[in-house]
């Protein structure tokens, strides 16, 4: 409190304990007690003033003031507007509740409630594929079953009864969104009852359903047991044929729904593991039906949910920046949870295409192979011009140089002469002018982006491997006139960035494909031709 009311309650005390001897107890007058105006007016006047004289025989040593907290009859290191103290017990539950976790309520209630939503959809996936092996029942019967118990747990767990238990009727809601998944897909790919079509159709607005009830109910359960039934769909009911159009156009619709859920009720969780599903389903679709007379589609495939991955991200980012105002970067953007997992979602076509040219009926298909390289560089500098991380540029040089050292050994012929050398020259001068270009942009790279001009220098290393293995390049003329203009463009850039390893590899590495050449191609026939490359070479450098 403040002085002035402490002194004026002190005084009042002392005047009660010097007449507690004759019975007669003289309190403070009401004007005593100031008022805030008062208080404020005559701060001085208040704290100076006295209690009247008192009689000879009364006269005796007044105790000392109290201090202002104990007259308050506060503690003194309680604050005096601090209400009612709690009972001791109570401050010492509160002190050993802070690190207790209420067990109960997560494995009585919850896991229970979660084993038997997940125990429900399982059960109801294998009576459908048992049905299916024993022959009983007809398939009309089958999806009419499967659909009369997921549209009846959704009806009952809307009941009024039902909400009293939210926890379970939740892992209900997701069970019968899960089962009515598996019944419109097997209805299509199992039993042909329903066309690709009709169950697109029915399969979007299940999709749809479940995104309404995890934002209704605000149930993660319900998204994830959503997602974890239609991603299990296609392979418990997997009838062994190809059907890529149903499967991945299923999965995409699955990962807009999901990723959308995602990013409304920050749950980076749920984008992240349907991500790395989708991912599974390409590499397992890949290994057990991929040839070549389907390469196109796969590399549709794999750039497809990479877009859409990447789309969703930078649209999370939008809306952050319009509802902040401020500029989002990789620190400032999205939860690190779902960044991380779109950035590992591009490292799955990189990887497809380091697949695609270790086997050589697929690298034979060049033009492919080079535009998948070429979309997927172009996406990832994009990606990390816009909106970061640099090192997302970085990462697509050097899977291209990877993909390129390893499509060489195995999978290169003549056949792809000079369309490997006019595409190596595409991708060195892309990543070698690439930091000029994100500069002129307005969003220049200062970290491992520049790099990515190092990576465009290193590309050239594999000149000497096109130099050994195809004959064509014993005439000097055009490998090494393409040659010599990009060690010019690795030099422009060196001077412009004033960055000199960009230059340094690359003059490095044009030697390197002079000795190979000198060493494989050289004949007395050609002296002259090869004053002509090494006369040039040095007075360039020169």
């Amino acid at each position: 409190g403040s002085p002035v009311k402490s002194t004026v309650l002190a005084e009042g005390l002392a005047e009660v304990l010097v007449h507690q001897e004759t019975a007669e107890i003289v309190l403070p007058r009401a004007s005593a007690v100031p008022t805030f105006g008062q208080v404020a007016a005559e701060p001085a006047a208040l704290v100076q003033k006295h209690p009247p004289p008192l009689a000879a025989s009364q006269t005796q040593q007044a105790p000392p003031p109290l201090p202002p907290r104990a007259a308050s009859g506060l503690p003194p290191h309680e604050p005096e507007n601090a209400g009612p103290r709690p009972p001791f017990q109570t401050q010492a539950a509160a002190a050993a509740g802070k690190s207790t976790f209420d067990w109960e309520a997560v494995v009585g209630v919850r896991l229970f409630s979660w084993i038997a939503g997940v125990a429900l959809v399982l059960a109801a996936l294998f009576f459908l594929r048992y049905s299916v092996e024993q022959g009983w029942l007809g398939p009309a019967v089958r999806m009419a079953l499967g659909i009369a118990t997921g549209i009846s747990l959704l009806v009952v767990c809307e009941l009024k009864a039902a909400r009293r238990f939210a926890v379970t009727a939740n892992a209900m809601d997701a069970a019968g969104i899960a089962i009515l998944f598996a019944s419109f897909y097997a209805g299509h790919a199992l039993w042909h009852l329903v066309g690709a079509g009709l169950t697109f159709v029915l399969l979007a607005l299940v999709a749809a359903l479940a995104v309404l009830l995890a934002i209704r109910r605000d149930s993660i359960f319900i998204a994830l047991l959503g997602l974890l039934g239609g991603f299990a769909t296609p392979a418990l009911l997997a009838s062994g044929e190809d059907r890529p159009f149903g499967l991945f156009g299923y999965l995409l619709l699955l990962n807009i729904g999901l990723t959308w859920l995602a990013h409304r009720r920050r749950w980076p969780a749920l984008q992240a593991l349907a991500l790395g599903l989708t991912a599974f389903y390409q590499a397992g679709w890949a290994a057990k039906f991929l040839t070549e007379a389907k390469l196109p589609l796969a590399i549709v495939i794999f750039s497809l949910f990479s877009l859409v991955a990447f789309a969703s991200l930078l649209l999370a980012d939008r809306e952050r920046r319009s509802a902040t105002g401020e500029p989002v970067t990789s620190a400032g953007g999205s939860p690190k949870l779902v960044a991380h997992a779109t950035y590992l979602s591009a490292g799955v076509p990189l990887l497809f295409a380091a697949f695609l040219a270790t086997v050589p009926a697929y690298g034979a298909h060049s033009g492919l192979l080079f535009g998948f390289l070429a979309l997927l560089g172009v996406g990832l500098f994009a990606v990390a011009t816009w909106r970061g991380p640099e090192g997302l540029h970085l990462l697509g040089g050097v899977a291209t140089l990877l993909v390129l050292i390893f499509w060489i050994g195995p999978s290169y012929d003549s056949a792809s002469w000079p369309l490997a050398l006019f595409a190596l020259g595409g991708f060195t001068t892309f990543y070698l002018i690439s930091p000029l270009v994100a500069r002129a942009l307005g969003r220049s790279f200062a970290g491992t982006g520049r790099l990515g001009a190092v990576v465009g220098s290193a590309l050239l290393c594999t000149l000497p491997l096109l130099l050994a293995r195809e004959p064509a390049t014993a005439d000097p003329a055009l490998v090494f006139g393409v040659l010599l203009g990009l060690v010019a463009v690795a030099a422009a850039v060196a001077i412009r960035l004033e960055f000199a390893p960009v230059y340094l590899v690359a003059a490095a590495l044009a030697i390197v494909s002079e000795a190979v050449w000198s060493a494989l191609r050289l004949t007395p026939e050609r002296r002259i031709d090869a004053f002509v490359l090494y006369g040039s070479f040095s007075l360039f450098a020169l």
